[in-house]
């Protein structure tokens, strides 16, 4: 069980630190920050874990799921102005 904590306590840590960006930011700033962490992740995995880097051929398919997830973001926030 011991084992696990780290990933738990990084797991609360980035729920709090999500929260605590969306406070403090707008729905933007925490879209543009939602779609870079996995370019460092991807690069932390190739240095680290000594993994391969991400093949090309996943960028376009890649591409084509951020728009409809960040409309998911922004949908709840363009009712809420209204």
């Amino acid at each position: 069980m011991w084992q696990f904590l780290p990933a738990a306590i990084i797991f609360y840590l980035s729920l709090f630190t999500n929260n605590e960006l969306l406070l403090h930011a707008n729905v933007d700033t925490f879209i543009v920050f939602l779609s870079a962490v996995p370019i460092f992740v991807a690069i932390g995995k190739a240095f680290y874990l000594h993994q391969p880097w991400p093949s090309f051929r996943c960028l376009p398919f890649a591409h084509l799921l951020l728009p409809p997830r960040n409309l998911g973001y922004m949908g709840p926030c363009s009712f809420a102005k209204r």
